[in-house]
């Protein structure tokens, strides 16, 4: 497994290396009120989002991934 940060913001993505699966996740907040966070799957891309209301101190989101290349 692998740990991945997002940037702080109103809106976080911590993504996947490519071809690697998304196990779980979550975030951190400095304040402000969290709307959402959960996972993120698409074609080509697997992570994690979060989002939180108002300015705040930012918000950082992080994916827990999982290495399944041969």
């Amino acid at each position: 497994m692998t740990v991945f940060s997002g940037a702080p913001g109103t809106t976080a993505n911590a993504n996947c290396d490519p071809g690697d699966i998304v196990t779980g996740g979550g975030f951190i907040a400095g304040n402000g009120s969290q709307l959402s966070s959960r996972p993120v799957i698409g074609v080509g891309v697997q992570g994690w989002q979060a989002t939180q209301n108002g300015a705040g101190n930012g918000i950082t989101a992080f994916a827990v991934c999982a290495d399944v290349t041969p």
